[in-house]
């Protein structure tokens, strides 16, 4: 499933997460029109593609005026991009997301794990899902740390 930054922030949002305000854009002159309606000291103009590592290929600028979301906008949007997530095809960059800038105290980025339908998984998931769920994240947790990949087991 592919879901660009502005489609999940809507979802959160609809369920009560906070989030910060923001608006998918296709020209720059947009852009600019919804950072003035934002009126705030700092923007955040991001590339919508189906890859991370966006801002390490210029996909993500901070911007303190009007004139910088413009140029922003206009840099990222129609253009290609590769990143390192983006298996060396180019991306093509249609919309951006212009939204104020927050200071981030934790980034929690969620994860979807989906099973087929009658597998031994998706059956334990349901009898139990905050357990599974806790067993999956700590195995992930203790994969990252060791460096290894073992797969975790469900008790």
């Amino acid at each position: 499933m592919n879901v660009h930054e502005f489609q999940a922030k809507q979802l959160f949002a609809q369920y009560g997460v906070p989030v910060p305000r923001g608006k998918e854009i296709t020209s720059p002159d947009t852009a600019t029109a919804w950072a003035n309606e934002l009126n705030t000291p700092v923007f955040v103009v991001k590339a919508q593609i189906h890859a991370g590592g966006r801002g390490k290929a210029g996909g993500v600028k901070f911007c303190k005026s009007l004139d910088e979301v413009k140029a922003a906008a206009a840099g990222m949007l129609g253009r290609n991009m590769e990143t390192y997530q983006s298996a060396g095809r180019a991306l093509p960059v249609n919309l951006v997301l212009v939204t104020e800038a927050n200071d981030i105290v934790k980034e929690l980025k969620p994860l979807l794990q989906c099973a087929p339908e009658n597998s031994r998984l998706s059956r334990r998931l349901s009898r139990k899902p905050r357990r599974a769920l806790r067993l999956y994240a700590g195995a992930r947790r203790l994969k990252q740390k060791n460096g290894e990949n073992r797969p975790w087991r469900y008790r």
